[in-house]
């Protein structure tokens, strides 16, 4: 490991945006639901478009620099002399192009294939697309030799072109797409619990190509498609990428794909028949590049542990020696089922101890590896803030107290490799996107072939109800904005539960009843939390923490914007889902100048204050009521899952959970044991709308005297809820877990049925024991 470098100073306050909360089409069951043919258009669905780049900036920013010694004109001309290829016939041991194509329109540079050179036809070559694409393994070999040849002195290559269209590489995630070809490590950083097993595996792919011999558009989409769920699988899956690239070919027409947690961008095309030097430059820069330049990450290393995938993750320790941690379990990853975003995932770890260090104790802890946005603070980073507001505001003995409701950090810090940050901008060389960068569109566009099997959905995901139909969800924000992120990682001393895990009613009233002081200490502080969730409300030996405060914002930070970012929609307040005020009166008001008329709510900019986090935490209580049922329940009470689908219907565009919000919780549709708590959480619901009106009673939203009394009351009426049944242990049953046990026991029932019918019935009644006597006489 490299020595450390001082991470960039952050200012105490920054200006974090105020954003407007979107759902992902990978959090939603259509993803979840592990079909291949669903999960790629769900990814589709969140990318939306994407900047195409020249091919100079892509060579510039985003490819591996080429080694010194590796010349381009020098590497051409020895391939010409030895006939490899010729400015006439193009490669020689390429037989033919994939499509015969009229000349090249002048505007070759474009990505717009012309209409003279789309090829919507049958091919004249007959062959599998395997066959006639089998040439580019010859042809990169070529320029492999000759790239060696002309620079002796150049390290072994990296990579190996393989192509097995036909089958799957090994996966940890069940993938059974089939990528044409790809590229492949030489030393393989997959491990396998069986010596035996020879596969490739997609922790090994560099790269990965899918060709079609026409450029249609519906070519150009398949491959699109493809190439992007190929990108998608890789940095899902592996923990260990921070970048992978794709290169898709259409006939002649090549186009270069790069992704990060920022960023997923195309190239533009170039024609690998007459283009020559353009895909010396292509193979070139990757064959001959190390690790790190083909996106994988040299701080964290796959290990096999008693037969198990484990990760050993590098951290420098506070006298700035490295330390090694190794997981033993991934507690969450769904964060990362996204191809831009924070790709977060959770492992439950202990730190492996040092040569030096005698015998101790294993102390499991948790390790969070994230990216946040650039111009956000860490998470420790803003938790020692807030602590900070908490001691101002309210005293040093309030700080004290207010820490048993969040994650202890033990350490954290930003990933350093090579001595430097990483974040995504340097993944791109230092060097941005181009403003005039043209956008593409992508679309799902119809699936070419049937869903061959699944992919493994992710863990630590929000369980839901399942629906026959897809939960709708708004379509992706488009933007035209490239925020960059910072890879950091931290470590947490407690090891917490989910509330949605919890299976005693209980101790969810009494995680939320802490979680809610913990609101409150971020409140009178003058702060939000702005992620309230199920996931990150967690119940660590009897006491409440809340996590994930990434996204947590001082009431008093100057600055705003209204950028899109992703949230848990089931918690999300309804405000905060439409963007808008939604609780205030109309009423005529008197105008004594238009310059110093007030501004109606409706009319103000929208901000997140403090009542949000409240009814979040809300939701989170009416979830658990809904989505269970209790122990003794052997019948789903009619309704039940209507009342469900009500309240958490996914986002329906253009409309809030309003109108949810506003109407009276049915208790009939729940067991009775969960009555008085639905009284209560109905008593609570009421107290929100309360609050809600007052704030936006004035002129302008004041939320102070409102969020006070509603967290006094709600602290009030949850410990009420709670005192009635902490004496009777109610288990929390996922409804449609009783279902499906009902489903099963009727099942039994029919086949027992059918066995008592068949074994009662006399010999000479049953057709095929007639049958039989019959061929033996």
């Amino acid at each position: 490991m490299q020595p450390r470098t001082p991470s960039p100073k952050v200012p105490a306050a920054i200006s974090a945006p105020d954003t407007v909360s979107r759902s992902k089409h990978v959090s939603g069951p259509y993803f979840q639901s592990g079909e291949l043919n669903k999960g790629r258009t769900a990814v589709l669905q969140d990318l939306q478009h994407l900047p195409t780049v020249s091919l100079d900036y892509f060579q510039r920013a985003i490819l591996p620099e080429l080694l010194p010694g590796i010349d381009i004109d020098a590497i051409r001309d020895s391939l010409i002399k030895s006939s490899i290829w010729t400015k006439d016939e193009g490669w020689a041991n390429f037989h033919s192009e994939p499509c015969q194509e009229s000349a090249p329109s002048e505007d070759a540079g474009s990505s717009e294939v012309s209409s003279e050179m789309s090829c919507p036809e049958p091919r004249e070559d007959p062959r599998h697309e395997e066959v006639v694409f089998e040439g580019l393994e010859r042809i990169f070999d070529d320029i492999v030799n000759h790239a060696r040849a002309v620079a002796p002195q150049s390290p072994s290559p990296t990579l190996d072109l393989v192509a097995k269209p036909s089958k799957s590489p090994a996966s940890h995630r069940n993938n059974s797409s089939r990528p044409d070809a790809y590229l492949l490590l030489k030393d393989k950083k997959s491990k396998f619990m069986s010596t035996t097993d020879d596969k490739d595996h997609w922790d090994d792919i560099a790269v990965s190509f899918e060709f079609k011999k026409g450029s249609s558009e519906g070519d150009r989409t398949d491959n699109e498609k493809k190439i992007i769920w190929n990108l998608h699988s890789i940095m899902r899956e592996d923990p260990c990428r921070r970048s992978s690239f794709g290169v898709t070919i259409e006939n002649t027409q090549v186009r270069l794909w790069f992704t990060s947690r920022t960023v997923t961008v195309v190239s533009e095309p170039f024609n690998f028949f007459t283009d020559i030097d353009n895909l010396i430059y292509l193979f070139c820069s990757l064959i001959f590049a190390n690790d790190v330049e083909l996106g994988w990450d040299p701080t964290i290393e796959r290990v096999l542990v008693d037969g198990k995938i484990q990760y050993e993750i590098g951290f420098y320790d506070a006298e700035g020696s490295p330390a090694v941690y190794q997981t033993v379990k991934i507690l969450s990853d769904f964060g990362a089922d996204a191809l831009r975003g924070r790709g977060t995932r959770v492992f439950k770890a202990f730190r492996k101890p040092k040569p030096q260090d005698t015998e101790v104790a294993r102390v499991y802890v948790v390790i969070k590896d994230a990216w946040r946005d650039s111009t956000r603070m860490r998470e420790d980073e803003i938790l020692k803030n807030i602590l900070h507001d908490i001691e101002t505001n309210l005293g040093p003995s309030a700080r004290e107290d207010a820490k048993q409701y969040f994650l202890t950090v033990l350490h954290a810090e930003d990933v350093m490799i090579d001595n430097k940050i990483d974040d995504t901008l340097r993944l791109l060389h230092h060097e941005n996107i181009p403003a005039d960068s043209r956008w593409h569109d992508v679309g799902a566009g119809k699936e070419k072939e049937p869903n061959r099997s699944t992919h493994t959905p992710s863990t630590g995901a929000l369980p839901s109800i399942p629906l026959h139909l897809t939960r709708r969800t708004l379509p992706a924000v488009k933007s035209e904005v490239v925020h960059h992120k910072i890879h950091f990682r931290a470590v947490f001393a407690e090891l917490g539960e989910p509330i949605h895990t919890l299976k005693k009613l209980d101790e969810v009233l009494e995680t939320l009843e802490h979680a809610l002081k913990g609101l409150e200490y971020m409140h009178r502080a003058g702060w939000v939390h702005r992620d309230i969730s199920s996931g990150n409300v967690l119940r660590c030996n009897h006491q409440s923490k809340i996590a994930d405060l990434e996204y947590a914002k001082s009431l008093t930070a100057s600055g705003e914007s209204h950028d899109v970012r992703t949230g848990t929609t089931d918690f999300m307040a309804c405000e905060v889902e439409g963007h808008r005020y939604l609780f205030f009166k109309r009423r005529p008001t008197v105008v004594i100048s238009a310059k110093y008329a007030p501004v109606p709510p409706e009319d103000q900019p929208f901000r997140f204050n403090p009542l949000h986090d409240l009814e979040s935490w809300w939701w989170i209580l009416t979830w658990v009521l809904h989505y269970n049922v209790d122990g003794d329940t052997q019948v789903i009470p009619d309704g039940h899952d209507a009342a469900y689908h009500s309240l958490f219907p996914g986002v329906v565009p253009g409309a809030t959970r309003s109108d949810a919000l506003r109407s009276f919780l049915k208790t009939k549709v729940a067991p009775p044991s969960f009555h008085s708590t639905i009284s209560w959480a109905d008593q609570m619901r009421l107290q929100l709308i309360e609050g809600y009106e007052a704030a936006e009673e004035g002129p302008e939203v004041n939320y102070m005297t409102p969020t006070r009394d509603s967290t006094k009351n709600l602290s009030t009426w949850i410990n009420s809820a709670r005192a009635l049944v902490k004496d009777i242990e109610i288990t929390l049953v996922p409804s449609h877990h009783v279902k499906k046990r009902q489903a099963d026991a009727e099942l039994a029932d029919i086949v027992a049925g059918i066995v008592v019918q068949v074994v009662s019935q006399p010999a000479s009644s049953n057709p095929h024991v007639e049958k039989r006597r019959k061929k033996r006489h």
